[in-house]
Parts: structure tokens; sequence; C-alpha cells
């Protein structure tokens, strides 16, 4: 809790490259519909993830 949205956001993003996500981007803020986070996983499908703490 000691982290602000934006940076829980980053958190998360980090996090995600160690299992092999790749091309991650935080996209989070207003008007992001839900998406705070887009990447690919290992078969080139798109993964949306919403962070919530």
């Amino acid at each position: 809790m000691n982290l602000s949205p934006s940076e829980f956001e980053r958190a998360i993003a980090a996090l995600l490259m160690d299992p092999g996500y790749r091309n991650v981007k935080v996209t989070g803020g207003a008007g992001d519909l839900g998406r705070d986070i887009t990447c690919k996983d290992r078969n080139s499908r798109t993964v949306m993830v919403q962070c919530k703490r």
C-alpha cells in the first residue's frame, strides 16, 4: 500500500517480464478502458492486465 497506483502498475509490469511476457507496456490512466498493462505471451497473443491493489 506504500506504492502509488502508477508505481504499482509499473511494479506489476516488471514482474510480468520474468515469466517471459514481451512488449510489456504500462497503459493505465484516464480512459484506459480497464487496461493497465498490455503485453504479448510466448505464443504472441496479446494479454491485457487490469491492476487492483
